[in-house]
């Protein structure tokens, strides 16, 4: 017999303003293997200056990664 257990945590990562639109964030989420699932209500009405926090959904034995690269279109990358 299996025991469910938890899969999943919800992890908190704090943006910098040049990444703070959803297309990054879901990015960002697909690169530690997740979902964006929301951002924080500051965030949301651009009421913190220089930073987002977003809140993604991980697997629980996911491992950090020290860069994440987006693609931005028209040869545009970010890191």
């Amino acid at each position: 017999m299996r025991i469910n257990a938890v899969e999943t945590v919800m992890l908190w990562v704090q943006l910098l303003i040049h990444l703070w639109n959803e297309y990054c964030y879901k990015g960002i989420a697909r690169a530690l293997r997740g979902e964006y699932v929301e951002e924080d209500s500051c965030s949301g009405k651009w009421e913190k200056v220089g930073f987002a926090r977003v809140k993604l959904e991980v697997l629980i034995n996911f491992l950090p990664v020290p860069c994440v690269s987006l693609d931005l279109g028209d040869g545009r990358r970010i890191s």
